[in-house]
């Protein structure tokens, strides 16, 4: 449901991002806490090997296929359960995420320049 030309839209009367950030999904996945993952936002398991500035100069001018390797390999491991995470007919985990979200920004805390927050999302 979310739009190719914005990074919001309005979700039940809420504005909201309909775009994810890849790495606090994962360690959402990986069944840390809100506290632990402000720790390791940076370092997730499986992504900071491609956002370590040596792998991403081995693929420097290939961007779609550093992406593809690093999606593919997100795929593999999480499989089902990344899938599930954005079903729509999942509602109980989605919800479950969404507060890990707000507990994540309220310890990391939220830019007064990004409206809406990133913990706000459909």
């Amino acid at each position: 449901h979310a739009p190719n030309e914005s990074a919001t839209m309005i979700w039940n009367g809420e504005e909201c991002h309909a775009w994810h950030k890849l790495r606090l999904a994962l360690l959402f996945l990986d069944g840390l806490s809100p506290a632990k993952a402000v720790k390791m936002k940076d370092s997730s398991p499986l992504t900071s090997k491609y956002y370590k500035n040596k792998y991403r100069q081995k693929f420097y001018r290939r961007q779609p296929e550093w992406l593809m390797t690093m999606h593919m390999e997100v795929w593999k491991h999480y499989s089902k359960s990344f899938f599930e995470l954005f079903d729509l007919r999942r509602p109980d985990l989605w919800e479950r995420y969404r507060q890990f979200l707000k507990e994540f920004y309220d310890i990391e805390g939220r830019s007064s320049f990004i409206k809406p927050s990133f913990d706000k999302v459909c």
